[in-house]
């Protein structure tokens, strides 16, 4: 079992909710945040749009992040199951998937009642 959250991106001036570009990202707070939330675990997947991985990339690398821990953050050639993840339609956003170990137990529990009361 998961859950999604949203986030909006960190942008300069003043307007909220627009696409994120290399003139307007404010890559240091929002790779910060998304450090942040990887470091935190439970993280199945990030979603974002591939245009501000690159941004944030970029900015990883130039601030001395492990080009390693990079390599499997993001999709590449070589590294085709990333944890940040392409999806269309995230420019102004980003979603993260977070993975419970509590909710996948329950479910497991709840399974067998559910489909026996022909509720899945």
């Amino acid at each position: 079992m998961a859950s999604s959250t949203g986030f909006g991106y960190y942008t300069t001036g003043q307007t909220w909710y627009v696409p994120a570009t290399a003139q307007n990202l404010d890559a240091v707070r929002t790779w910060s945040l998304v450090k942040a939330l990887l470091s935190g675990g439970d993280v199945e997947y990030l979603f974002m749009d591939r245009s501000v991985q690159t941004l944030l990339r970029e900015h990883a690398e130039a601030a001395g992040d492990d080009p390693e821990w990079l390599q499997r953050l993001f999709r590449s050639r070589v590294q085709r199951d990333a944890l940040v993840r392409h999806t269309w339609g995230h420019r102004t956003h980003f979603h993260v998937r977070f993975h419970s170990p509590r909710a996948c137990a329950t479910a497991r529990h709840l399974y067998p009642r559910l489909k026996a009361n022909g509720m899945i």
